[in-house]
């Protein structure tokens, strides 16, 4: 339903990658999906040490845990410092760029990837370079351009607009870090590479941006690209959300516990196909298939092996409750299309009771709740329509919230959850990876 067409595996030859960013997203996700597809890559980070195990090694390991472990061994690597005097001709000489660095840190390497560009443009060369910034946003590659054309002059922006591909994506996949459970071992260089990430992963590339010569295995190639990822945002994050904040209501450390809470599975679910009711028609979705996509969220927030915190997920949570995004604008939409929207509206409640003394804009929420009360919070962070007196919004979420202020949180609370056998995942646990996900990039390219 959204036209995509998987990409084939490469030719014998091999093309060469640069990846900014050596960490273990960079490793497990655009590290393991360019060595599947034949590349040799180049790490670029600023990681020192990092750098100096990848280019004495060449190689490390990538372990899928789902339902069985599996080893990916990832071979064919070196790695640079940012900076490196032989970076220049290594990324004037490659077939693609991906960055795996966060939005946040994109416009530190344009100046390189434009003196890449300028390199390629005097020496002429004709065959397509192909720039991913893989991160967890919309547009991030079309944000990226814009810093690195401020370094182009006109002749090698010409020739960029001809032979040079700047390809926004959708990216999913938990990639967390691995805690070794024997303290007394001492790691080994490999250990330190070693990166784990779950089973389930998604790589979708604007079509429209795509020049001849891309080979990424397991990528897809997408007409709609805003579609892919507004139903990954809107379904994913708002549950992850969602399954957060009412398991902080209840006390819970860890998503894991909170999802095996059948009160909060179902409210997860029941929030999950609220906003199916806006996607499945904004986008012409096949139904079937995205109540598969939601069972299948549901399963991964269930993996044993993914210690995902409740603060991880929640933090920030004025960000969480801004109009754009995961809980507000689904919401939002709901309303506009006279759809119930009951299950967000528990979790935007549960997002108010959200406190933490090491974040601050949790501090800064209850300070807002002390001063101005509940009506006074939701009149400035909701848009005009939600706050009209014959909306229900406002008078369900001041429902589902006092009804969960006798709801005491009990941070220290411990629920026993089954987990399978240490030899299933090679002796090693894996707590989620501490990057948060980005909301969504504007276009100010466009």
């Amino acid at each position: 339903f959204f036209s995509c067409l998987c990409l084939t595996p490469p030719m014998a030859t091999q093309k060469r990658a640069v990846n900014f960013g050596a960490g273990k997203h960079g490793r497990g996700f655009m590290g393991k999906i360019l060595s599947a597809s034949g590349y040799h890559i180049t790490f670029v980070d600023t990681d020192t040490h990092l750098v100096d195990l990848l280019h004495e090694l060449q190689a490390y390991e990538c372990h899928v845990i789902g339902a069985e472990k599996q080893v990916v061994q990832v071979q064919n690597v070196d790695a640079y410092v940012n900076g490196s005097p032989e970076l220049p001709e290594i990324m004037a000489s490659c077939d693609v760029i991906t960055t795996s660095i966060g939005l946040t840190q994109l416009p530190d390497i344009a100046r390189s990837v434009a003196d890449c560009i300028t390199t390629r443009a005097a020496r002429k060369i004709q065959t397509p370079l192909h720039i991913i910034a893989a991160e967890n946003c919309l547009r991030a590659s079309t944000f990226l351009s814009g810093f690195v054309a401020d370094f182009l002059s006109p002749d090698a922006r010409a020739y960029a607009r001809a032979h040079v591909a700047f390809v926004d994506c959708e990216v999913d996949q938990i990639v967390p870090s691995v805690e070794r459970f024997d303290f007394t071992a001492k790691a080994t260089p490999a250990d330190e590479l070693r990166a784990v990430m779950e089973e389930f992963y998604e790589l979708a590339l604007d079509r429209r941006q795509v020049k001849a010569g891309l080979d990424l295995v397991g990528a897809t190639l997408c007409d709609d690209l805003q579609a892919i990822q507004e139903r990954k945002y809107f379904t994913v994050n708002t549950a992850h959300a969602v399954a957060a904040y009412l398991g902080h209501v209840k006390g819970y450390e860890t998503i894991l516990e909170s999802i095996n809470d059948p009160d909060i599975e179902a409210a997860v679910k029941g929030a999950m196909q609220e906003t199916a009711g806006v996607l499945i028609p904004r986008y012409n979705l096949d139904p079937e298939a995205h109540a598969d996509y939601i069972e299948r969220t549901i399963a991964r927030f269930r993996n044993p092996h993914i210690k995902d915190t409740v603060k991880r997920v929640g933090r920030d949570p004025l960000r969480k409750l801004e109009p754009t995004d995961r809980l507000v604008a689904p919401i939002t939409w709901a309303t506009e299309e006279k759809l119930p929207c009951t299950n967000l509206c528990r979790g935007l409640a549960a997002a108010l009771r959200y406190s933490d003394e090491h974040d601050q804009q949790a501090l800064r929420l209850q300070s807002m709740l002390h001063s101005s009360g509940l009506i006074g919070v939701l009149k400035e962070l909701l848009p005009p329509p939600l706050r009209s007196t014959d909306c229900e919004v406002v008078p369900m979420i001041e429902q589902f919230y006092e009804g969960m202020l006798a709801q005491k949180p009990v941070h220290m609370r411990k629920v026993a959850t089954e987990s399978s056998p240490l030899s299933a995942v090679g002796g090693l646990e894996y707590p989620a990876a501490e990057e948060e996900e980005q909301p969504p990039a504007y276009d100010r390219f466009a």
